[in-house]
């Protein structure tokens, strides 16, 4: 039989005797089944792909992957299995097929696989876990990668830029070889991202996203022994200054907005969609001056045409140059003024 047809068969039945909380322990053996099916798989192509190294976790696959889906049929003191009837229970599920139904369950159970690897690789390699733990909070506080989802995996790519998730991936030793270049040994996990987002926003022959644990374990590698990458109260507090400053940039754009309004849509002078798109534009202009730092090769016409991807050089020369420059050096005059006080 098919593997999709094999691991769907019995699939709807199982999930509604669940959603009911009226299951037999069939039922419950053959859904924990499926779901030990789906992130096993799931594992041997991290495995394969070298995103994964059993190895340093001394578990085989089937072993890491009953652990990352074991916390799905917790029960509470009902019986009722709390994370599926949360999950399916805003479905519809006599309305989507088998195969639907599938893939919703299969993206339950790769959520889980990458949460579970994280806290597997944090309880056996803690200075891992520790590196991972710090780039999502530094990527959280500043805001200069954003995280996507590719096929399960989570990869992290420089915001407000084409990700160029069409070109090949770099692959780790060649992450590795680059941080040594960009870094010196001093710097701790936010200047590195810093320093790492500006390097893959510059080049063109890679894809942009890089492949989350890819990323930390190169950092690791390169770093062990020469940086102290703890999270400390520096940068909790420095989250607490970033989010300050963002919010400063994005209250500014809205009352420049209000401001703006009636002279260029009102008066039909701009497009209410193209307008919408300048203040994208800007914001995120503000963002790298104000945040990342790193504003003077931040071209406006650039990060236009990612908002809009049709436009032309004359186009913009033509109809948004001017106003667009205009609106910017408001801002920036007005965010800066804001930021003064803080």
């Amino acid at each position: 039989m098919h593997l999709p047809k094999l691991l769907s068969h019995n699939l709807r039945f199982n999930l509604l005797g669940v959603l009911a909380n009226r299951y037999t322990e069939l039922q419950l053996n053959e859904l924990v089944a499926i779901c030990h099916a789906l992130a096993s798989a799931f594992v041997q192509s991290k495995c394969a792909a070298g995103k994964l190294n059993l190895s340093t976790l001394g578990l085989s696959s089937s072993d890491v992957a009953y652990d990352c889906v074991a916390d799905l049929f917790q029960r509470d003191d009902a019986g009722s299995i709390i994370q599926i009837k949360v999950y399916f229970g805003g479905l519809l599920l006599e309305e989507l097929s088998d195969q639907a139904l599938l893939a919703h369950l299969r993206r339950l159970v790769f959520s889980k696989v990458n949460q579970g690897i994280f806290r597997l690789y944090n309880e056996s390699d803690p200075s891992l876990g520790k590196i991972l733990r710090n780039i999502k909070l530094a990527i959280q506080a500043l805001g200069n990668f954003v995280e996507i989802e590719r096929f399960g995996e989570t990869y992290v790519a420089p915001s407000y830029c084409d990700p160029l998730e069409h070109l090949p991936h770099m692959e780790r030793e060649g992450l590795e070889r680059v941080l040594r270049e960009l870094l010196s040994g001093n710097e701790r996990t936010p200047e590195i991202l810093a320093r790492i987002s500006r390097f893959f926003r510059e080049q063109t022959e890679n894809s942009r996203a890089v492949h989350l644990v890819t990323l930390a374990v190169a950092v690791r590698n390169v770093l062990t022994g020469e940086l102290e990458l703890a999270m400390d109260h520096s940068l909790v507090e420095q989250k607490l200054l970033v989010d300050d400053v963002k919010n400063i940039i994005h209250q500014t754009c809205e009352e420049l907005k209000r401001i703006y309004k009636k002279k260029y849509i009102q008066r039909k002078k701009v497009d209410a969609s193209v307008f919408e798109s300048y203040f994208v534009v800007i914001e995120a202009r503000l963002c790298e001056m104000f945040v990342l730092h790193n504003g003077e090769a931040f071209s406006l016409f650039e990060q236009f045409r990612l908002v809009r991807p049709s436009l032309t050089k004359d186009e913009y020369r033509n109809r948004h140059k001017n106003v667009l420059e205009y609106l910017s050096r408001q801002a920036q005059e007005r965010a800066l003024g804001q930021l003064k006080k803080m």
